[in-house]
């Protein structure tokens, strides 16, 4: 019999595929998450490789920086990430990317980076409490989230950082208490069963 830690190994791997840096998993991971609302990607492989070049590089700075110790501080730095993100893939030939995207790349990175055991990623531990919530259609139309601010386009295609701050700040004042990527695991998990 399997002990729980060889279980949760084998489902890693079931589920990121082999690799020695949780990292890059995790970047790699969230990109297929969302990657299907990247239209004309494919003309520009490049853009691909340059986002996650980005991203993975913004993440691996979390080990060796203390620019992140409070709510603000975390979110400027997610604030850069979306941002610079957009830009690497801009400056890699793919003009088309948005905020939304950039959101749902990063913030399921962060969320993978949590199902790895913390001695993997000890240093993500703190920022836990003060991630945000991946938006998508599956969040969307949970019911944790039907008094959220709605949004006049697609998810994928937020273009203002302030309109995608406008439902993040809305489910910390929603879930006081609570650390607002704990809901989302809840209400994720939630949707899967009743589905």
């Amino acid at each position: 019999m399997l002990t729980p830690r060889e279980q949760h190994q084998h489902l890693l791997l079931f589920y990121f595929g082999a690799g020695t840096d949780p990292i890059n998993q995790c970047v790699d991971r969230a990109y297929r998450d969302f990657n299907r609302t990247m239209h004309g990607l494919k003309n520009c492989p490049d853009a691909g490789v340059a986002g996650r070049q980005h991203l993975y590089a913004h993440l691996r700075k979390i080990e060796t920086s203390d620019e992140i110790h409070d709510q603000s501080s975390f979110d400027a730095w997610h604030e850069r990430g979306c941002i610079d993100l957009i830009a690497a893939v801009r400056d890699a030939g793919y003009a088309e990317m948005h905020i939304g995207q950039a959101q749902k790349w990063l913030n399921m990175a962060l969320k993978y980076a949590f199902v790895f055991p913390v001695e993997q990623l000890p240093a993500f531990e703190k920022l836990f409490p003060w991630c945000h919530v991946p938006i998508d259609n599956i969040i969307l139309n949970c019911a944790e989230f039907k008094d959220a601010p709605q949004f006049h386009t697609a998810w994928s295609r937020i273009d203002s950082y302030d309109v995608y701050m406008a439902f993040q700040r809305w489910v910390r004042l929603a879930f006081p208490g609570q650390a607002p990527l704990a809901v989302e695991f809840n209400a994720w998990v939630n949707a899967q069963i009743t589905a």
